[in-house]
């Protein structure tokens, strides 16, 4: 299909491929082409009619419409929709309309901010629409036309506004001016737009000319409407006239980069500009960068384009660091008058106020401020907290002035407005590809624009490459050095003290040896810089004087708090802490605890590691603390056991999830633990949680934790656990199994099937716990033995585990073992048997939210439905609504392995599906991989090649199925090997002019002499037989030969 171009803003200009449309048979049916593509939707030919022909009789318009279509038909057929009762524009057709691209980059950036994205979408406004364009006796379409024309301009200077406003923030001076010019073409008498030009103006040092813009303002009001200007315009017009000097400040020059903290400086500066706002508090642990931001966000303030605004400092911007006044909070001597005492001695030190009378020095600082604007930083308070009511007077008796406080504490006062300062974000778990894209944005020339471009959270990671270099110049990451970095940046939350320390070491150490060093001990975290400030030269020194401030009780609760990972409820820190409500709301205003807006606290992990190492000096309490915290959690998951065995599961997912880190620590301390009842400890933990580490695909860490659980009953003798010895060492290594199976490691956990079976099968089957593990096992075996081939034994462990689970009611796990013995009648060639025996038993699936099994069944029974020539569509809507759900339930691996039978299902279906069955199956490929099971990823490759062959990309298919048949050898999926050689044959036959025979014979006799190769692929291969002519079938080669052969 020829592409479709219309560039509509402007004179009108269409264009097929790159051949311009030149002339339309009427200026009608032009009109109704551009009315069907900017409506993007179907309408009655009664509708068309009535709009272009609305003054002729009904009969008249419709023959007249017929015409139109007629015509149009010549050219754009292909992209119209044209049905007995409505005319639309294809909405699946090759074609590209400006106006539409203009509108979805606009509602985009309305969604998320994204300027360069604005900027291109006002690029594509090159004219008013449809400009010049007329039709006659059309009084409907001209209305639209109109309406459309006026709603799109008012978009557009929307647009416009906001990307001067944007520019001059960002000191885009000249690109600034250019939108404003183009906003005051569009509308010479919007008054914002004069006043934006004369602040750029200003910002540009160019005076006079903000100045005659004012004057060609008052000029264009004067001639047109007969008004002056506004009485703000002309204010800041009085301004200007007096502008002479920059804005009064004692701010230090900004030294190195500063790094991220867009939103949060921005939101300082909307706050400051807010009449009602007059006092803003950066709250913060100590280190965590509240100065450099507090510093950052003053400067906006001193830019000389400031002066013009109402709200300007005129009279001065001061920093005040309260620091160096070695004010001792601890000290009962120091006395609130004492606070008053330096806080008047630090401002009129910034201010250079000279005192002149007898009265108290801070009253005369009020006195002098009564009708200033002056901005004050005030630095550190935390050690002045209880003279925060100082600070109120002074905003009562200067109404103009305003205060940035930074403090680790809550100051508590009506008139503050609080916002809390975190670390800088970091970067969650990434994988290769990802930790590759950070070392290319941190190896760019504006690294820091890079870094704020990305989607990947990188602010942390580029403070300390840029902190990295300050010591070490050639520092360039690779990606391991990298994947290092980030778990810096993970350990210590983005602290940009933490950062800058770390990063110091570099002249020494390499970057894994410093993230071994800070998980060891917090004292690591020092520097030797000569001209830092005392209190940060390392973290300690941070963190100590801030404790010796708390109270007792509060001490004491947070070394107990110091226990939990990843954060935690109030219910959880009172059993385990004994925390009160009121000590908790203590630490979050003294910025040792963060609160979340869903009412979870956490506490930054250097923080913790500070507070554990407080615990850690009475062992008593230690031990007691980390006891109560495995109880709590014990308990916790005792009440998912119900929940995460019925449809509540997703939900029991979700609230495992929140707390997983504070399982997997209990669980550690417990296998330490001498516990009367550690084996219901464990069993609790080991239930639990193999479902959640199976369901969300975290397959490495349930093998270690549950082998690590395995190995610590072991160690005890059947005597101390009891009767219950061999079930429980059974089960667990059925779940060691389980896992390995997972990630694709066969030959380690069919061993561990066998044994579990020996062990299972020595306990009294007096209950329905134990049938449902040896059905359990019965079916993991089989699921091991079909994918090495020995279909036979497979189908007989499926039916004995479906008997197991029959007998004790499980029918959800009867309904996954009866869906693979219907997946190896498949293999077997029983197709008719298979499609009923998995359509019988899908509902059950369904119903139990199984959707991995459910995607599984689904997969398979669209092979079958494909060999029986049955239509395909209901299973792939079956497939997708999979997908939906498993994505629902954050299952991964649901989600994955339904990806690929709706890939396959697709390539089965062929035609204009075989396009999204490649990106189906290449994100298949891409989740396999970050779910660490590259074993499964050798059925898409298969599949790929398939759809590969199908599109006439022969090459490409080659590579595929090599790719799926080295995955396969490497896992020992032997019947995946013989499918891709089959595969590999019949590749070779539609590919090559000149057959290649002996090739031929080894890859088909392989095939069919092996036990490994299902039906499908027997059959497949005794056809491509017969038509080459092969002849007599020999023994064929060594499977590993060949396999060396084919893959080099």
């Amino acid at each position: 299909m020829t592409d479709l171009r219309l560039h509509l803003l402007g004179k009108p200009q269409v264009f097929l491929s790159e051949t311009r449309i030149e002339k339309f048979t009427t200026a009608k049916t032009e009109a109704l082409l551009y009315y069907l593509a900017v409506t993007a939707q179907a309408h009655s030919r009664d509708a068309l009619a009535t709009l272009l022909w609305g003054e002729m009789d009904e009969s008249k318009a419709k023959r007249n419409l017929t015409k139109a279509l007629s015509s149009l038909r010549k050219d754009f057929e292909p992209h119209l929709i044209i049905e007995p009762q409505n005319i639309a524009v294809d909405p699946n057709g090759s074609s590209q309309l400006d106006v539409a691209e203009f509108a979805a980059g606009l509602d985009a950036h309305e969604q998320n901010p994204d300027f360069e994205q604005l900027k291109q979408a006002v690029d594509r406004y090159q004219g008013d629409f449809l400009d010049e364009f007329f039709v006659r006796d059309a009084l409907g379409f001209e209305d639209w036309m109109f309406a459309q024309r006026e709603q799109l301009r008012q978009r557009l200077t929307t647009a416009l506004e906001e990307l001067v406003n944007y520019s001059l923030e960002n000191k885009e001076i000249e690109t600034g001016i250019q939108y404003a010019q183009r906003l005051l073409t569009l509308d010479p008498w919007r008054e914002s737009a004069h006043q934006q030009m004369m602040r750029l103006y200003a910002a540009d040092g160019q005076r006079s000319a903000a100045i005659a813009q004012y004057e060609s303002l008052q000029d264009i009001l004067q001639k047109e409407l007969g008004v002056e200007p506004m009485a703000e315009t002309t204010a800041m017009y009085d301004r200007m006239r007096g502008l002479g000097t920059l804005v009064t400040h004692n701010l230090r020059p900004a030294s190195g980069v500063f790094v991220g903290r867009e939103s949060e400086r921005h939101q300082i500066i909307s706050q400051l500009h807010d009449p009602a706002c007059r006092l803003v508090s950066l709250v913060g642990p100590g280190g965590i960068g509240k100065t450099s931001l507090a510093l950052q966000a003053a400067r906006y303030f001193t830019a000389p384009e400031r002066m013009l605004e109402e709200e300007a400092f005129r009279d001065g911007i001061y920093f005040i660091d309260l620091a160096p006044m070695q004010i001792d909070a601890t000290n009962p001597g120091t006395t609130n008058e004492r606070i008053a005492s330096v806080l008047a001695t630090a401002i009129s030190e910034a201010m250079q106020f000279t005192f002149r009378s007898t009265k108290q020095p801070l009253d005369q600082i009020l006195t002098h401020l009564q009708d200033k604007q002056i901005l004050f930083i005030i630095d550190n308070f935390e050690d002045c907290i209880s003279g925060a009511p100082y600070l109120s007077d002074m905003l009562r008796h200067a109404p103009k002035v305003k205060l940035l406080v930074t403090s680790r504490e809550r100051l508590n006062l009506s008139e503050e407005w609080v916002l809390v300062i975190d670390g800088l974000p970091f970067p969650g778990e990434l994988d290769d590809e990802h930790l590759s894209a950070m070392v290319n944005i941190v190896q760019t020339e504006d690294a820091q624009a890079a870094s704020n471009s990305s989607p990947i959270p990188t602010s942390a990671v580029t403070l300390f490459i840029h902190q990295a270099r300050r010591v070490k110049g050639d520092f360039t990451p690779n990606t391991e050095e990298m994947r290092h970095i980030v778990n810096i940046c993970q350990m210590v939350e983005g602290s940009p003290l933490a950062l800058q320390l770390a990063a110091s070491w570099l002249r020494v150490l390499t970057s894994s040896e410093i993230k071994k060093e800070i998980r060891r001990s917090l004292d690591f975290l020092e520097a030797s810089t000569r001209d830092m400030p005392e209190r940060h030269r390392s973290i300690r020194a941070v963190f100590d004087p801030s404790w010796e401030l708390l109270e007792e009780a509060e001490r004491e609760t947070l070394k107990r708090l110091s226990v939990f990972r990843g954060g935690f409820q109030r219910k959880a820190a009172k059993a385990v802490a004994q925390a009160s409500l009121r000590v908790l709301a203590n630490l979050v205003d003294k910025s040792w605890l963060r609160l979340s807006n869903e009412g979870r606290y956490r506490i930054h992990e250097l923080v913790r590691q500070y507070a554990a190492e407080q615990l850690g000096q009475d062992t008593e309490a230690l031990i007691e603390t980390r006891d109560d915290h495995c109880k709590y959690y014990t308990h916790f998951l005792e009440q998912q056991i119900p929940r995460v065995l019925s449809h509540e599961l997703p939900a029991a997912l979700d609230d495992i999830g929140e707390e997983v880190s504070n399982i997997q620590a209990s669980w550690g301390w417990a296998l330490l633990s001498e516990y009367d009842d550690l084996m219901d400890t464990l069993s609790v933990f080991s239930r639990t949680m193999r479902i959640y580490y199976g369901r969300r695909g975290y397959f490495l860490q349930g093998m270690e934790m549950i082998t690590a659980t395995r190995e610590r009953i072991e160690q005890s003798s059947p005597e101390e656990i009891g009767a219950a010895y061999p079930h429980y060492l059974g089960q667990l290594i059925l779940w060691e199994g389980l896992f390995y199976h997972y990630l694709g490691e066969m030959e380690k956990c069919k061993p561990l099937f066998t044994r579990s079976l020996e062990l299972l099968e020595q306990v009294d089957r007096d209950t329905d716990y134990l049938l449902r593990d040896l059905g359990g096992c019965y079916h993991l075996r089989g699921t091991v033995l079909r994918q090495t081939g020995d279909y036979a034994q497979s189908q007989e462990d499926f039916r004995k585990a479906q008997e197991l689970d029959t007998a004790t009611g499980n029918m959800g796990y009867a309904a996954k073992s009866a869906v693979f013995v219907g997946i190896l009648d498949l293999e077997m060639g029983n197709f008719a048997k298979a499609e009923s025996t998995m359509l019988e038993w899908l509902p059950r699936l369904q119903e139990n939210n199984d959707f991995y099994y459910t995607g599984q069944a689904l997969g398979r029974l669209i092979c079958a439905q494909a060999i029986l020539e049955k239509p395909l569509e209901d299973t792939i809507e079956m497939l997708r609504e999979n997908v939906i759900n498993a994505l629902r339930i954050k299952s991964p691996w649901a989600e994955v392995h339904t990806l690929v039978g709706l890939g396959s299902a697709l390539s089965l279906q062929g035609g204009d599906a075989l396009t999204e069955a490649m990106e189906v199956l290449n994100e298949s490929i891409l989740k396999f991989q970050r779910i660490h099971a590259p074993m499964d990823s050798s059925l898409s490759y298969y599949w790929l090649g398939n759809t590969q062959v199908d599109l006439g990309q022969y090459d490409d298919a080659h590579e595929s199925y090599l790719l799926s048949i080295k995955i396969a050898h490497e896992f020992g999926l032997l019947p995946r090997v013989m499918d891709n050689l089959v595969a590999l044959a019949d590749l070779h036959m539609k590919s090559s002019k000149d057959t290649d025979k002996d090739h031929l014979v080894e890859l088909l006799a392989t095939a069919q002499k092996h036990v490994a190769t299902n039906a499908r692929s027997q059959w497949v291969a005794q056809d491509l037989w017969q038509r080459a002519g092969l002849g007599e079938l020999n023994n064929p080669p060594d499977l590993d030969i060949l396999l060396e052969k084919l893959l080099g």
